[in-house]
Parts: structure tokens; C-alpha cells; sequence
């Protein structure tokens, strides 16, 4: 099975064995977007985002996103998430990652619900992830505990990870476990330079700060 890395923060970095396509729903700075550019393997990166005005400013976050949009690799839909996995055929994506906006803002709120990750589950290939960033410090804890019990329900092999400044991402697999070969991921990260920069970059050097990452196994959540 595939090896992964999370990264907290405005960049979630994800190491599978040999990803090909990606889908990244908002876009934020860019982030994101940019670190799944760094593996090799990607042929498509996907960005969907309803707002125009948020992709016309990612130059000024050229420092954060590397001018991703430029990649001859990457495709850009003005559009909705939901409806973009909607118009996919089932199996389409190795990935699918989330850094939603606000959940106060109108309709994110639909991003944190069983239908959409079932939607979502149903777009992955077979050992494919979906991961999203939590809002633990912007909702109540019961409302904390309910976005969790609707990943769960559709991801039963999920992981919860702790990011900086409180951040927590939730991160599941379209396939029977998630596991951390911590020596098969050292292999592939020093087969990747730019990622292993890239995590060097945030202070994810060492293979001990990543594994800390890992606050909640399937069984706890």
C-alpha cells in the first residue's frame, strides 16, 4: 500500500507510491496545490474553486505556491467541488484534499458532510486518499465530534493528524488501513529532492517530527 506524509499548516504534502492525478477543492494560496505538484509521477493537477477572484491573486502568493498555475499539469474549474467530483467518473483520482474556507462561509458547511465524503470516497481510485483540514478552534466540540463521526462512517481506516497553531486534518484511504513504513517512506522521500525540501523548508526534516503528526488512529476516532 501507499506511504504518506501529512504536512500542517496552509501545505497538506502527501508521498504515495506513484500518484498520477490529483484534485485540490480551494484554493486558499495555493499551497496545497503546489506540494502535490512536487511528485514526479503527477500527470494532472485539478483545482476547483468557486471564486475567480481567489485564482487571480495566486501570483501574489508566488512564494507559497511556486506559480503552480502555470504547471502545464495543472487544469483549473471556476466551480464548485461537489459538482466537479459529481461529473467524474468513479476511480478518477489518487487524491482529493481539502482547505476549505471559513465553515461560517455559505456552503462550506456541505464539506463536512457523509454525502460529500461518500461522494468523494466513490471518485478515489483504490488506495486513494481524501484529506481535509478541521476547523477544531472555529466550531463547538460537539460540532468537532460530528464532522469526525461523518468521516468515520465512510472512511473507516482514517487518521487524525495534529498541524501547527491547533490545526488537526482528518485523512482517510479508499482501501482495509492506513500504516507509516517508516522505512520505506525515508527511501521515498530521498528519492524525491523537491519534496524533501519542501518538508525540510515547514521543519518536517526528520522522519520522528512527521511520525508525532499522528494524534488519533481509526480505532480512537
Amino acid at each position: 500500500m501507499a506511504d504518506l506524509v501529512l504536512v500542517p499548516g496552509e501545505s497538506v504534502q502527501i508521498v504515495l507510491e506513484r500518484p498520477e492525478r490529483a484534485l485540490v477543492i480551494c484554493f486558499g494560496v495555493g499551497s496545497t496545490l503546489h506540494a502535490a505538484s512536487l511528485h514526479p509521477s503527477i500527470k494532472a493537477l485539478e483545482i476547483a474553486d468557486l471564486s475567480r477572484h481567489v485564482l487571480e491573486q495566486a501570483d501574489l502568493f508566488a512564494e507559497s505556491n511556486g506559480g503552480v498555475l502555470r504547471d502545464p499539469r495543472t487544469s483549473v474549474f471556476v466551480d464548485d467541488g461537489r459538482h466537479r467530483l459529481a461529473t467524474q467518473p468513479e476511480g478518477a483520482y489518487d487524491l482529493i484534499t481539502l482547505e476549505p474556507p471559513p465553515i461560517a462561509f455559505a456552503g462550506v458547511s456541505s464539506l463536512y458532510s457523509r454525502e460529500f465524503y461518500a461522494l468523494g470516497r466513490s471518485r478515489l481510485k483504490a488506495g486513494g486518499y481524501l484529506t481535509q483540514w478541521l476547523p477544531g478552534y472555529q466550531v463547538p466540540a460537539d460540532a468537532v465530534l460530528s464532522m469526525i463521526r461523518a468521516f468515520v462512517d465512510v472512511f473507516p481506516a482514517s487518521v487524525l493528524l495534529s498541524g501547527d497553531d491547533n490545526e488537526l486534518i482528518l485523512m482517510g484511504v479508499n482501501g482495509p488501513s492506513i500504516t507509516l513504513d517508516i522505512d520505506a517512506l525515508e527511501r521515498r522521500i530521498g528519492e524525491r529532492p523537491a519534496v524533501r525540501a519542501e518538508l525540510e523548508r515547514i521543519d518536517l526534516g526528520a522522519l520522528t517530527e512527521i511520525a508525532g503528526m499522528f494524534a488519533g488512529s481509526a480505532e480512537a476516532l
